[in-house]
């Protein structure tokens, strides 16, 4: 009987081990990289190339919508490789009449968040993360349905600090 209990112990723990390591493989990450930029997400995004944005990823809980905007380009604006994610932030809020005040995150990154209704007439979410690289400032909009912003918001701050820029 003791064997039998030894034996049923092991394989019990065998499988919630098993289901535990397999449940954790669900969450793992990807590094999905472009010509210049890279961010770390979970596994689950998928790439989509014809929304008109650089770069454009999304999964079943939100989009990540990515420009780069040169500082050449920028230079009719006032905006030159001495601005900062602050200015940008600033410049895109009165360029677009967002009602937003731009935050100063991790990294230098500025951040502002907003709530708007889509074309279709459901309210989403839009948290804008300015990222400066070398030669240019990338934005990058993540966007969510607004009633899970609360569950979302941790996620696009995390994600922020997983962008990478040459």
């Amino acid at each position: 009987m003791r064997n039998f209990i030894s034996k049923l112990f092991i394989i019990v723990f065998c499988v919630i081990f098993t289901l535990l390591t397999a449940s954790c493989s669900f969450n793992s990450e990807k590094t999905y990289s472009f010509d210049n930029f890279s961010v770390t997400l979970p596994n689950d995004f998928s790439e989509v190339t014809d929304y008109g944005y650089d770069y454009y990823l999304q999964n079943s809980d939100c989009i990540i919508a990515v420009t780069e905007e040169t500082f050449n380009s920028l230079s009719d604006t006032g905006l030159t490789s001495e601005s900062s994610t602050m200015d940008y932030a600033n410049a895109i809020i009165l360029a677009n009449n967002i009602n937003a005040e731009p935050s100063l995150g991790n990294n230098s990154n500025a951040f502002f968040e907003y709530d708007a209704s889509g074309i279709d007439g459901i309210d989403y979410h839009y948290y804008t993360a300015i990222i400066k690289g070398s030669d240019a400032f990338w934005i990058c909009r993540f966007a969510c349905l607004q009633e899970t912003a609360a569950e979302m918001n941790p996620l696009f701050r995390e994600w922020t600090d997983k962008i990478t820029t040459k």
